[in-house]
């Protein structure tokens, strides 16, 4: 299953940020940030495109595969969605 359905699958937990499970702050784009940089194989930057609204993540094939599922399920309920258009899971830069 590829990191757009793993997200689709959980897409009913979106913004539930009180339900985080493993909390790594009080805010949900800075437990975001924690949670990718536990995740990534590599050293390099987490955002690969930012806009006005929304900021991507520079997640590739090999890190989508150790993501794991309470990782995506926490995700999720900080606000982290897959967009198509991009091929990239993106945040919106304020959550409402």
């Amino acid at each position: 299953m590829g990191l757009e359905e793993r997200f689709k699958k959980y897409g009913m937990e979106y913004g539930k940020f009180n339900l985080v499970k493993n909390k790594l702050s009080t805010r949900r784009d800075l437990t975001v940030f924690l949670i990718l940089d536990k995740l990534l194989i590599e050293e390099r930057n987490i955002i690969c495109i930012a806009e006005c609204d929304f900021i991507f993540f520079d997640i590739d094939d090999a890190d989508a595969e150790l993501i794991a599922e309470d990782d995506i399920i926490d995700l999720c309920r900080c606000g982290v969605f897959y967009d198509t258009c991009e091929c990239s899971l993106a945040m919106p830069v304020k959550f409402m």
